[in-house]
């Protein structure tokens, strides 16, 4: 806790905080690990519904324009679904 100190009091000490940052900075107290694992806990709960909510409408969208192309190919019949062009070889 001390070196802790030590080591961000020449970075403090260089910019002007201003005096009630100045006068709060001397307030420091340890935080507890159980409030460091509730705020994980929530930053990742968060992170995960971001990713789901993004994959559900990637899915979705993926979903339907491939249901779009079948529907397509469907009244393209000059066409084989499988190819682009005429090949070399």
């Amino acid at each position: 806790m001390a070196e802790d100190k030590g080591r961000n009091e020449g970075i403090l000490d260089e910019e002007d905080l201003g005096r009630p940052v100045s006068e709060l900075r001397d307030m420091e107290e340890p935080v507890s690990r159980g409030f460091l694992g509730r705020v994980l806990s929530k930053l990742q709960r968060r992170s995960l519904v971001g990713h789901l909510a993004t994959m559900a409408w990637t899915a979705s969208a993926s979903a339907l324009f491939e249901f779009l192309g079948m529907i397509f190919s469907f009244f393209n019949p000059g066409k084989p679904a499988g190819k682009e062009g005429p090949t070399n070889g």
